[in-house]
């Protein structure tokens, strides 16, 4: 710090602060330019305009609670601050809300979501909780309804591609967590599930203004790993199980109800009055009396 004890009046003008006509001058009227380093201390005042000519500004470097910071680098949350309500705000690091979110216009998100706690799977969308709800509620003046819809396309966001056949369009999953799995909370890996069911949407055709898919529904037997493909739709209609397909009342076709030719017929999970039809030749429709199939003709 600068001491003028013992210095003339008339040498000490050059070292004399003062602000006038909205600058700070020294004492014989120059106008001071510097730049201040290791400040300690407290501001109090405001900033009158939109502070777009401010930069670099931080009032709050270290605190674990601000409630008048107008910007706040490390600190945990900031109460009652103010930001820029006019253009953009860059937020770094972990930003904690306490109390309800409110978003009125569209939020774009780059990285991932989770909701809950626990979480310890790399998803896009993580919601982990003791009850976990996903409602699409949807009230209109037709007859249309809220809409779940997935999109398939090779290449990357920006620069898609065509899908081409065999691609799944969607894969609906479900996993449990086996008996034996000994993990809890984010320890769990992949290994302490099984997937049981799953419903599984394949392209089968591509064309230059449509394509085609089908559908298959899956499930696992206790013991086995790995779920197996027992139903599926073509892309024609067509239904092909790989067991009996039964009903309680009747099972109707809208012409022709087709039977999958396979060879040999099934001899397990068998009701009677079951109907088959076998490949071998020549083709023939077997009817199962609860014991034995018998050839129709």
């Amino acid at each position: 710090m600068a001491n003028l004890t013992g210095s003339k009046i008339k040498d000490t003008y050059g070292k004399v602060v003062q602000w006038t006509n909205n600058r700070f001058e020294d004492g014989l009227g120059n106008a001071l330019s510097a730049s201040f380093n290791n400040l300690t201390g407290s501001f109090s005042g405001s900033f009158v305009g939109d502070g777009s000519g401010l930069t670099s500004i931080v009032t709050a470097l270290s605190s674990s609670v601000s409630t008048t910071a107008t910007t706040a680098t490390t600190a945990s949350y900031v109460n009652n601050a103010k930001y820029a309500l006019t253009s953009s705000n860059t937020f770094i690091g972990q930003q904690v809300i306490r109390g309800e979110l409110k978003q009125t216009g569209s939020i774009s998100i780059t990285g991932s979501i989770n909701i809950g706690e626990h979480h310890w799977y790399p998803s896009k969308i993580g919601l982990k909780n003791y009850r976990s709800d996903i409602w699409i509620d949807q009230a209109s003046t037709d007859q249309s309804a809220g809409n779940f819809i997935f999109i398939k396309s090779r290449g990357l966001p920006g620069a898609e591609i065509p899908a081409v056949v065999g691609d799944n369009i969607f894969r609906i999953a479900g996993r449990v967590i086996n008996s034996g799995s000994t993990r809890t909370g984010t320890n769990l890996t992949w290994t302490d599930y099984s997937e049981p069911v799953q419903i599984t949407g394949t392209v089968t055709k591509s064309a230059v203004s449509s394509s085609g898919a089908k559908i298959t529904f899956a499930t696992q037997e206790t013991g086995a790993y790995g779920s197996t493909v027992r139903l599926t739709i073509q892309d024609n209609g067509h239904v092909n199980a790989t067991h009996p397909i039964s009903a309680s009342l009747f099972v109707s076709a809208s012409n022709v109800l087709t039977l999958q030719p396979q060879h040999p017929l099934p001899s397990t999970g068998l009701a009677a009055g079951a109907f088959a039809v076998s490949s071998s030749s020549p083709i023939k429709p077997y009817f199962y009396n609860g014991s034995t199939w018998n050839a129709l003709y």
